[in-house]
């Protein structure tokens, strides 16, 4: 016979023992077990905290355990991709990405983040939702964001931006996700800006910026079909948000070299005119 306790908290010391029953009658008890609990820690998925500005994967939420980092209202990752061993419900994307799903009432995830300097932030949510319905909230300490509502995106895949603003303070800090309700939607991935910056979702990415082959292996070509004059520069920032690479763009498409950098997630990101775009690859080598 097993019994699993899943209402502990580390740190804490808990004694256990065992009871025998006849019929309704308790006959023996066994001598006290002493349980101390390891104190749980938090640490940064990648290593160290992510940069804002910058950008910032739902999936790359911190280390440390349920009720530390993250809350979720099952014990099991229901879609088993990406951290299968933690309770949060991850699941693989058709671009090979990945984003949190099955996202209930009550849940919340946590990362730790450091602000280069206060001031006015926008936060830009990707989400996707069949339906639509859902509301979530961004928590920095007792700072918090107006309420998110996701609006329908036709599938569970496809992804629309949602933005608010908020006011932080500079250095290392604990970012909250909290969801308020959840008619079902997912969350790919945050993206968080000064303010004042030219939101994504005003320009039209699809129709104008290439980046190809996507996965990618030894060199990468970015075209935009609006270059028309010097200017416009391409960044490549990393999943930690730091950027790798900047490259001048030029008329037709431009080649960078990706052979010094590691298997992971990258964007582009392209300005021009005071356009700000983001794309997403998957680079594997």
């Amino acid at each position: 016979t097993q019994y699993a306790d899943s209402s502990i908290y580390g740190g804490l010391t808990y004694y256990y023992r065992v009871i025998a029953e006849s019929g309704l009658v308790e006959e023996s008890y066994s001598y006290p077990v002493r349980i101390a609990v390891t104190p749980w820690t938090r640490s940064s998925y990648n290593g160290s905290p992510a940069t804002i500005p910058g950008m910032i994967e739902a999936e790359d939420y911190d280390i440390g355990g349920e009720r530390l980092t993250y809350h979720d209202t099952d014990e099991a990752n229901v879609a088993g991709a990406y951290r299968p061993t933690e309770a949060v419900d991850v699941e693989a994307r058709s671009d090979g990405g990945f984003q949190v799903a099955y996202i209930e009432s009550g849940e919340w995830l946590e990362y730790t983040v450091d602000v280069e300097e206060a001031g006015n932030y926008d936060i830009t949510a990707y989400v996707a939702s069949l339906d639509g319905g859902g509301q979530f909230g961004f928590e920095f300490g007792a700072r918090k964001t107006r309420t998110f509502s996701v609006p329908s995106t036709g599938d569970w895949e496809t992804l629309t931006p949602v933005s608010k603003s908020i006011t932080l303070q500079q250095g290392e800090q604990s970012m909250r996700v909290a969801i308020y309700a959840a008619f079902p939607f997912n969350i790919d991935r945050y993206v968080i800006e000064k303010a004042g910056a030219t939101s994504v979702s005003t320009v039209t990415r699809e129709s104008n910026l290439d980046v190809y082959p996507n996965p990618v292996r030894g060199e990468l070509k970015i075209s935009y079909s609006q270059v028309k004059q010097s200017g416009a520069q391409a960044d490549l920032f990393n999943a930690l948000g730091q950027r790798v690479r900047r490259v001048d763009l030029q008329s037709g498409s431009t080649t960078v070299s990706m052979d010094d950098l590691p298997k992971g997630v990258y964007f582009v990101r392209v300005h021009m005119n005071g356009d700000i775009l983001d794309q997403r690859m998957i680079v594997r080598l």
